[in-house]
C-alpha cells in the first residue's frame, strides 16, 4: 500500500496537538476520526463510503510513520 503524508501549517498542527490532548488520544487516531467523520456524513455515497475504508486502512498502515512526524 502507498505512504502518504500531510502537511499542515503551525496554527493547525498546533490545534491538532491541542485536540489531541483534550481527547486523550493519538494524533493518527484524531485524524482519523476527523476523516472518517468527514466521509461519513448523510452525503456518503457508494464511492465515499469505499473511500473510507481505504482510508482508515491508510492510516492504520501508516500509524507509525504518523507518530514519528507528529
Amino acid at each position: 500500500m502507498p505512504k502518504y503524508e500531510i502537511e499542515i501549517d503551525d496554527a493547525s498542527g498546533q490545534a491538532l496537538e491541542a485536540l489531541a490532548a483534550a481527547q486523550r488520544k493519538p494524533i493518527p487516531e484524531v485524524l482519523r476520526d476527523i476523516v472518517l467523520e468527514r466521509l461519513r456524513q448523510p452525503a456518503a455515497t457508494p464511492l465515499s463510503r469505499e473511500f473510507v475504508q481505504l482510508v482508515d486502512q491508510t492510516l492504520t498502515d501508516n500509524e507509525p510513520v504518523l507518530r514519528r512526524f507528529a
